[in-house]
Formats: C-alpha cells, structure tokens, sequence
C-alpha cells in the first residue's frame, strides 16, 4: 500500500478492504528551529538554536474513491473480439448500477488494441487469440462506502465471464485538507516545542522563541493496513 501527497495539497491513499475508507492524515512539521538561551550568558548565545520535528495526526474519511477497471477481450476475429467488450462493458455498467452506484459516475479512459501477429516476437499459442482489446473505465465518486463494497463483489462479474485486467483497489481521496491544516500545524509545532523543551532541559538552557520554521508535508496512510 502506497500513500503519497499531491500538489495541490490533496492526499491519497490505496485501500482495498470493505468499509475501509477511515484514513490516517499525518502531518511532519520540518526545520523548526527555537531559540536556546541561558538568562545570564552573553548575547552570542542568542544565536543558538535547535532544529526539532513536530507530529501531529488525524483520523479523517476519504470522501472521493477513484477506481480504474479494466477487462479485456481476444479473438481471432477482430469484430468478435470488439462485440465481447461491449458486451463486457455493459456488464460493468449493470454492476455499477447494482451496487448503488451512479452510471454517470463511470467513464471510458482508453481503449488498447494488440494484434499479436503484428509483434515482432509473438507469443505462444497466438492462434487461439490473435485480436487483444483492453477497455479501461473509470468510476469516480463520493459514495466511498459503496465503491468499498463494489470491490468485494467482483465476483459478480466474473460469474458473467467479464475477464478483468489488472484492476487493483480504488484510490481513496481526502479533498478537505484546508479545513483541518491549521489544527494540525498547531499540534505539530506544540510537539516541536516539546521536543525543544526537553533538549534544553538535558542541556541546562531555555526555550525562547521560534526562530524558523518550515511546514513539512502531508501524508494520507492506511489507518489499519492490509497484512
């Protein structure tokens, strides 16, 4: 499971378990630099300082899932091959729908086709399928918890013999960062003065005031990974 930040300050996470759209939002305070002092040393020692990190964390709910399904079909014969993703395509979509699911909320990305006679290296037994067609379709939506359940009934679709490809778990998207940033900025320089305090106690100094301070970034985690 990967978990990453976006510039324009969303966060993702890949999630792939049932109702498993509870995230963790971490947030690494970076560069914070506070003033070291003792109140009787000269003025040089003013220009101490100590670089800590601070921590602050949230557990949020994803409210967007983006999800890439892809499924494919092969003949020899091209429009035979081109009639069974269609085919397959409506299948999905009656599946979206089942699930409680928007059929708006579904759109076609790409569509790939292969001609493996055309390859310059052709794989084994190519007469048994020379035509590759991969639909890739993409379902966006805010209803997190049904997308969640889509996931653990594939099975469906597969019992309709729509051959999936490469279709992994949805990415689960937190769009309200801006909401909650401040809070968590002011946990995490708090922990960055504790972390300060402490060092100037073992040292036999004092806390002044932040002398920089540079905002880290945010990272979206799984709150209870798949094993």
């Amino acid at each position: 499971m990967t978990c990453s930040p976006t510039p324009e300050g969303f966060t993702r996470m890949h999630h792939c378990c049932k109702g498993g759209v509870a995230v963790l939002l971490v947030l690494a305070l970076l560069g914070s630099a506070w003033l070291i002092k003792s109140g009787l040393e000269s003025f040089r020692t003013n220009d101490r300082s100590v670089t800590v990190r601070g921590l602050a964390t949230r557990d949020v709910d994803a409210d967007l899932a983006v999800w890439a399904i892809r499924h494919s079909a092969t003949s020899n014969v091209l429009d035979e091959a081109r009639a069974q993703l269609e085919k397959d395509s409506t299948a999905i979509r009656e599946f979206v729908v089942e699930m409680g699911l928007g059929a708006d909320s579904l759109s076609v990305q790409s569509i790939d086709s292969q001609d493996l006679l055309a390859q310059q290296y052709r794989p084994d037994n190519v007469q048994n399928g020379r035509y590759v067609l991969t639909e890739t379709l993409v379902l966006r939506s805010s209803a997190v918890e049904k997308v969640a359940d889509a996931t653990q009934n594939l099975n469906k679709l597969l019992s309709k013999g729509v051959v999936l490809t490469n279709t992994g778990a949805p990415t689960y998207l937190f769009t309200k960062l801006n909401d909650i940033k401040p809070d968590m900025i002011a946990d995490a320089t708090r922990n960055a003065r504790a972390g300060a305090e402490q060092f100037a106690k073992d040292s036999g100094q004092k806390v002044g005031r932040i002398r920089s301070a540079s905002q880290g970034y945010f990272e979206i985690q799984a709150r209870d990974p798949v094993m």
